[in-house]
């Protein structure tokens, strides 16, 4: 009994000894000094945020100079419309008309008075009907979300399957 408690004595101060030694190493990883130099993957995460910043700031520069419109009348949207004759059509029925203004300059003008840029034509449209047609769109796409929950929940119904809505 005595030797066993002899050897948990030993074993108890092991222990303790390496404690010791613990505490002192992590004093000394405290103390350390950290390099100010970035990480490898430090570097690697800047540099695709340059790359990022490159990418985006080229694309922000395209969309805004490739289809400018200057000189128009304040009260009209000028948009570049894909010529075939399908999309001509669509959006003449919703009040679109081709623009030969002769105010207007783009790079792509013609003698006619038309602006072709590659497989697109400007069309023109009043400012207020322009807004009153994405106002539209807006709400349509608002209903078309709630009918389709709707018809989902109609099916869960019809399949014995419960449904969970937030709020109620």
């Amino acid at each position: 009994m005595q030797q066993q408690q002899q050897e948990g004595d030993a074993v108890k101060r092991v222990l303790a000894a390496k404690r010791e030694q613990l505490a002192q190493g992590l004093d000394v990883l405290a103390k350390a000094e950290v390099p100010d130099k970035p990480l490898p993957h430090e570097l690697e995460m800047q540099r695709k945020k340059e790359l990022l910043a490159r990418v985006r700031e080229r694309r922000a520069r395209l969309l805004v100079n490739k289809g400018r419109v200057e000189g128009g009348d304040p009260k009209k949207v000028y948009v570049w419309i894909n010529q075939r004759d399908e999309r001509r059509t669509y959006f003449e029925g919703l009040g679109y008309t081709l623009c030969k203004d002769p105010h207007v300059k783009t790079q792509w003008g013609r003698e006619d008075g038309t602006h072709h840029r590659g497989d697109l034509i400007l069309y023109e449209i009043d400012r207020d009907t322009h807004e009153a047609l994405k106002l539209d769109s807006q709400i349509r796409a608002v209903e078309q979300m709630a009918s389709s929950r709707e018809s989902f929940r109609e099916f869960a119904a019809g399949s014995g399957i419960k449904t969970f809505s937030p709020g109620g």
